[in-house]
């Protein structure tokens, strides 16, 4: 069995270290550095500096080197650090069967947790069950950073149904999980302040981040994704002042973002290639700013939407879709008061000739305006804007190379002026 060296015995560098984590997170105690030794024995030894932190009221932990996990490791209480140095990792031992590492208890809140610089080893090869790698339970001021989080087979990191506030997931890497990256899970309305920020998740066999919590505040930028079997950012749920920006993804399953259900919210920035259905799939949402997106390469459609209220799409590129560059679907009544502005659409409708569209618009009193849709010969879409519904205005657009027409204006009291087309 390893010992435990508390602050008073270990090297000042790393002392002075963790006294600064307690400065800038607010986590006061005594530091505990744990050292792997190929015993059984260092786990408890973990368990063991993780359990005297709490019952002194908060302090750091230190790991050196890879301990094997041979149960549950717990953080019940406020104000614990578990930070890793030298390498220091947690791995499952074969057939744990269970979550790697969880954070709060179902009871009550705790807050001021840091995980950082640690390799989390899910070890899935040798699971014959699947479970979590890190289950944070109930928590405010809960920061996940810096780590490794690898080899899982299911959820890589998980937050539980209830109200969960400033949270802080960045600077961590996903790799290869057998289900999904970041899972922000249940219905906790009071739950605000979500960040997940500049973490890399790559070979994840499900989603990439998946949101299906009512939250308020929620910032979802500079990510990287690539190698998603299924979506890369999917939001199910009432998100309000949401902020998905600067996110980067390659290779995507399905859609590259699906959102339903937030409003008041940006989707700007992002850059969304190779996806096998939709770069963006958006139903239900409402006052909402989808701009300067760069779209390369997409199985069917570009941006698919239905049931969209007060959403303004303006300066997006999109290149490369088999079917229509964006098709706003179903009955016109639940597209209301859009506007879309200022979008580039290049190689739009490959898959037939004459059979996609530029702009698939089934609207109501929504804009169309100063669209630049161009398609290289021998790509020939039917329409570039194809326009149904009542009360739009389609005004300024410019169109190259459709098979059938420029522009089909259709609607009930829609008006038209000032759009050209050249084949």
């Amino acid at each position: 069995m390893t010992q435990l060296y508390d602050q008073k015995t270990w090297a000042s560098e790393v002392i002075l270290d963790a006294d600064m984590n307690r400065m800038e997170y607010g986590i006061a105690g005594r530091s505990y550095h744990v050292f792997a030794g190929g015993t059984k024995g260092d786990f408890d030894d973990l368990q063991e500096a993780i359990d005297k932190c709490e019952s002194d009221g908060g302090g750091t932990v230190v790991v050196h080197g890879e301990i094997v996990a041979q149960s549950k490791l717990t953080i019940q209480e406020s104000n614990i650090a578990l930070i890793g140095r030298d390498y220091g990792s947690i791995k499952k031992k074969t057939n744990l069967n269970d979550t790697l590492l969880e954070i709060g208890v179902t009871g009550s809140t705790k807050e001021n947790i840091l995980v950082s610089g640690l390799l989390i080893n899910g070890n899935k090869a040798n699971q014959s069950g699947a479970a979590r790698d890190i289950y944070v339970r109930r928590g405010t001021n809960i920061r996940i950073e810096k780590n490794k989080i690898f080899d899982g087979k299911w959820h890589a990191l998980y937050f539980d149904n209830y109200a969960q506030n400033k949270i802080w997931v960045q600077g961590n890497y996903f790799l290869d999980i057998d289900t999904v990256g970041i899972f922000f899970d249940g219905l906790a309305a009071s739950s605000g302040d979500i960040n997940f920020i500049e973490n890399i998740l790559e070979n994840i066999g499900d989603k990439g981040i998946n949101f299906t919590s009512n939250a308020i505040r929620v910032n979802i930028s500079k990510n990287q994704l690539s190698a998603i079997t299924l979506g890369g950012i999917v939001i199910t749920a009432d998100v309000s002042l949401l902020h998905l920006c600067g996110n980067i993804m390659n290779d995507i399953g399905a859609e590259g973002i699906l959102l339903s259900g937030p409003s008041g919210f940006t989707v700007v920035g992002n850059v969304i290639n190779d996806v096998v259905t939709l770069f963006m799939n958006l139903r239900g949402i409402s006052n909402g700013v989808i701009g300067d997106n760069e779209m390369l390469l997409s199985g069917t459609n570009g941006i698919y939407g239905s049931d969209l209220a007060q959403l303004l799409i303006k300066g997006n590129h999109l290149t490369n879709t088999d079917e229509h560059g964006m098709l706003f679907d179903t009955s016109y009544d639940q597209n209301d008061r859009c506007h879309i502005e200022g979008n580039l659409l290049t190689a739009v409708g490959q898959v037939l000739t004459n059979s996609y569209d530029g702009i698939n618009a089934n609207m109501r009193n929504s804009g169309i305006t100063g669209n630049h849709i161009a398609n290289p010969v021998g790509n020939m879409q039917r329409y570039g804007i194809n326009e149904a519904g009542t009360k739009n205005h389609v005004n300024s657009n410019s169109d190259h190379g459709a098979a059938t027409a420029g522009f089909n204006i259709t609607g009930a009291g829609s008006q038209s002026g000032g759009n050209t087309s050249t084949v």
